[in-house]
């Protein structure tokens, strides 16, 4: 990992802190374009919403989407706090997005958070599973920063208890 994607994806755990400081989950997301200029921030809207496909991952796909061209797209990366879920990683497949960094595994999520409230997939779902079998292949980056990553989702399970 190089230091332009340490700052992009730690910038992504402080968009995490404030969609929970905002009423909903922790989760960021951001895209960046080839040369590593900032395009465009997510939040997770779920619960201020009521969308509950409003996971920060889609709606940075959304907005990237509507904005840009899949050739364009192909030379961006996503950044996300977490591992996408299998809908998120749906859509990133679809999306045309060419590269994603994530910062805390689904795996690791589970471990750490295992009486998190349903809906949840009963096992952890790598989106690697699915993005590095599309045409063109995504390359696919993490879990990096793990720690990290995972002190945004340790304050909403304080918030909890």
């Amino acid at each position: 990992m190089d230091e332009v994607d340490a700052k992009w994806l730690r910038r992504t755990f402080e968009l995490a802190e404030e969609a929970l400081l905002g009423g909903d989950y922790s989760y960021g997301a951001l895209m960046v374009d080839s040369a590593g200029g900032l395009l465009m921030e997510a939040r997770q809207t779920r619960v201020t919403t009521g969308d509950c496909t409003g996971h920060a991952e889609m709606n940075g796909v959304r907005e990237s989407s509507r904005r840009w061209a899949r050739d364009f797209l192909a030379n961006c990366t996503l950044y996300s706090s977490t591992e996408p879920c299998p809908m998120c990683a749906g859509a990133f497949a679809w999306s045309g997005i060419g590269r994603l960094v994530f910062g805390a595994s689904q795996e690791r999520c589970y471990r750490e958070f295992p009486d998190a409230s349903p809906p949840r997939f009963i096992r952890p779902v790598q989106c690697r599973a699915l993005l590095e079998n599309v045409q063109p292949p995504v390359v696919v980056e993490g879990p990096l920063l793990e720690d990290e990553a995972l002190l945004p989702h340790r304050h909403w399970w304080d918030l909890q208890q």
